[in-house]
This record gives structure tokens, C-alpha cells and sequence, in this order.
């Protein structure tokens, strides 16, 4: 859920490899390096039968994006399994935190920006291995009949409950919109596909149009969940 600037990015990515991609397991606690994909830790829990995480299917990402944005779906969110976090600070300081310290809320975990997510304990459930696979087969594919393909940000906007994003952008004919080579999907609406060479203006431009619209249609002001970096 990242939007670059087309002038680049004035700081430091890093991509947490080797240790943070590890993952133990200990009567159904999991500690996940923050690196770990959410797919590679469902894939491994479901293995020995502990679930609980299934809403996060289809959810491309890491633990430690989830955990910083709250990652969710279907009225679950990783923050409902999140027993504690290790958390870098910007003096360089690591602290653990609690889960229930936390002030998780919808899409956010009030966490920091400045801080980096190094690690996460997980509590999950006992559960049968058949069901689990199950939930999360019709899951993956509940995803892929709904959400567009191809290349995005994500789900744009954040839901204003109990209303949804994509049904109040579809019901101001929203749907094919465009501005530049960025688009309103047709399958979901509130999805902004690049169609061939989009760039973050006209990303952006599309999103504003987009907020605007909804509001003088609707009276409902939109607040995005893609997070822009410039």
C-alpha cells in the first residue's frame, strides 16, 4: 500500500532479509522475523494445523508491513493475533512491546512512523489441517473473482463503516474513469489500475477526482490507505 513520488523518495528503503524471513513455532505461538511473507507463515501454520489467520489469504505482503498498517480482512485484522512486536527505534533502540499496548484500529497501528517492525509473536488456534486449507483456498479465490489483476496499489481507500469505498465510487459511475494512463477498475472501484505507463501523478490526480466526486455525491469524505512516500 505504497505510492512512490515520481521524483523518487528522499530517505532509505530496506528490504529485511536473512533473519528476518525466519519463522518458529512454539505451541501454536509463531515468531516471524518482520521480513516473512504473509503467504510463506499461512502456508507454514496450516501445515501443523494452527489457524486462525485465514482472513489474511491473498494478502501480498510481510508480517511487518501487516502488522504496521493492520493489515485485514473480513472484519479480522493481525492486530486481533498480535501477542507482542520488536520495534527498532530511531534512536536505535529495540523494544518489545505488548499487543494489547498497541492501539491497533481499522488499517493502522498507531505505531510510529519512524520506527521499524523487526519482528512479531502470533497467537494462533488449534484447527484441522483439511479446514484450513480449505478456508484458505476459497479465500485465495474469493480474491481473484473480485479484485482486479495487473498492476496497482492495492485497495485504495479505507472502508468508511459501515459503508463501503467501492460501493459508493461505483455508484457515482466512477467505474473506467481515468486520468493519464491510471484507471478506476471496472471489476472493483476502488482500485486504481495502472493501464500501461501510470505514473504517481496521475495516480494521484485520479484519487483527488475520485475524493471530490464522492463527497459532493455522497457527503462522505475518503481517506486513502495507499501511503505515499516523497
Amino acid at each position: 500500500n505504497i505510492l512512490c513520488s515520481d521524483r523518487g523518495f528522499n530517505g532509505v528503503v530496506l528490504k529485511l532479509k536473512g533473519t528476518f524471513t525466519r519463522i518458529t513455532e512454539e505451541k501454536g505461538i509463531y515468531t516471524c522475523g518482520s521480513g516473512v511473507m504473509l503467504r510463506t507463515l499461512l502456508a507454514s501454520a496450516g501445515a501443523q494445523g494452527h489457524g486462525g489467520a485465514e482472513f489474511l489469504a491473498g494478502i501480498p505482503g510481510t508480517i511487518g508491513g501487516a502488522v504496521y498498517c493492520n493489515a485485514g480482512a473480513f472484519g479480522h485484522a493481525i492486530g486481533d493475533i498480535t501477542d507482542r512486536v520488536t520495534l527498532l527505534t530511531r534512536q536505535g533502540e529495540i523494544k518489545d512491546i505488548q499487543g494489547k499496548r498497541i492501539p491497533f484500529r481499522y488499517r493502522r497501528s498507531g505505531l510510529p512512523r519512524s520506527v521499524i517492525v523487526l519482528s512479531a509473536v502470533l497467537q494462533f488456534q488449534k484447527k484441522s489441517v483439511r479446514k484450513i486449507r480449505q478456508q484458505l483456498r476459497d479465500i485465495e479465490k474469493y480474491r481473484r473473482e473480485r479484485q482486479p489483476q495487473g498492476f496497482s496499489a492495492g485497495s485504495y481507500f479505507k472502508n468508511p463503516r459501515p459503508r463501503a469505498a467501492g460501493k459508493l465510487i461505483d455508484d457515482c459511475g466512477m467505474k473506467g474513469m481515468c486520468v493519464g494512463e491510471a484507471v478506476v477498475s471496472t471489476r472493483h472501484a476502488n482500485w486504481i489500475i495502472n493501464r500501461g505507463q501510470a505514473t504517481a501523478r496521475d495516480v494521484i490526480a485520479l484519487a483527488s477526482l475520485i475524493k471530490r466526486t464522492v463527497r459532493r455525491h455522497t457527503g462522505v469524505v475518503l481517506q486513502e490507505e495507499v501511503r505515499r512516500l516523497k
